[in-house]
């Protein structure tokens, strides 16, 4: 992840409303087993709500949003003699990928947790199975009918829905994917204005608008793209699926 992708997923985490089944937010410190459970948690929210990640944030106020800065340091941390990180992978079933990066937005440290969607099963911790419910993390199996939703996202999930792209802006967006092709294959007129693009693209789920960026669709990439050169994993794929929507 870069500097610039790291600040634009922070941006989005503070543009959002509220912490949510995807979002964990905290100023400072946290026992090694509750970010295991928190992790179990953002991978079975983001399946459950359709997002491709979770995030568990530190230096970040969660009422207002606002950067406060975190002395939380999770790479200098161990378990008895494993590092915080692989001790964490150990103990999840089925293990998913998670990364931490560390970066200063406006010169204060924050700590950003990136945690895969769970994919063919819900994740879990230790052997239990966590999901958010609004603000609190809850036990899945007290919670069936967020279970049976997981398991249903999950069997839909399509190659053409995961994200080719992400974290872009709107100018990005009108750079990378071809508009006026998708306008004419439509049968409908070019809007005038730049939303009115945006807008209709994401109806047709060729972008996903997040809160202060975008997401490009392997669909849309594949269908739309200006230049596969923007959308470097998907290059070896593209001869395999162009006969399917050609």
């Amino acid at each position: 992840m870069t500097d610039k992708e790291f600040k634009t997923t922070v941006a989005d985490i503070q543009a959002s409303p509220k912490e949510c089944e995807w979002v964990e937010i905290k100023e400072n410190n946290a026992h090694p087993e509750e970010i295991g459970e928190y992790i179990s948690a953002l991978a079975n929210g983001s399946a459950y709500m359709g997002q491709s990640k979770g995030y568990l944030v530190f230096g970040m106020n969660d009422k207002t949003h606002a950067i406060t800065g975190t002395t939380y340091e999770p790479k200098h941390e161990k378990v008895g003699n494993q590092e915080i990180e692989n001790w964490i992978a150990t103990q999840l079933s089925p293990r998913i990928d998670f990364i931490i990066h560390e970066a200063k937005v406006n010169e204060k440290r924050v700590v950003l947790f990136i945690v895969g969607s769970a994919g063919n099963t819900p994740v879990k911790f230790r052997g239990t199975a966590w999901i958010r419910v609004g603000s609190y993390k809850k036990k899945l199996a007290d919670h069936p009918e967020r279970e049976r939703k997981i398991w249903q996202n999950i069997h839909n999930s399509t190659f053409e829905n995961r994200l080719a792209l992400t974290g872009i802006s709107a100018d990005e967006v009108l750079t990378v994917i071809d508009y006026p092709s998708v306008f004419r294959l439509l049968k409908i007129p070019l809007p005038e204005n730049k939303s009115g693009i945006l807008e209709k693209l994401t109806e047709e789920r060729i972008i996903n608008n997040r809160a202060s960026s975008y997401d490009v669709t392997n669909l849309g990439a594949i269908l739309f793209a200006t230049d596969l050169k923007y959308f470097s994993t998907l290059s070896r794929k593209y001869a395999q699926y162009l006969p399917i929507w050609g």
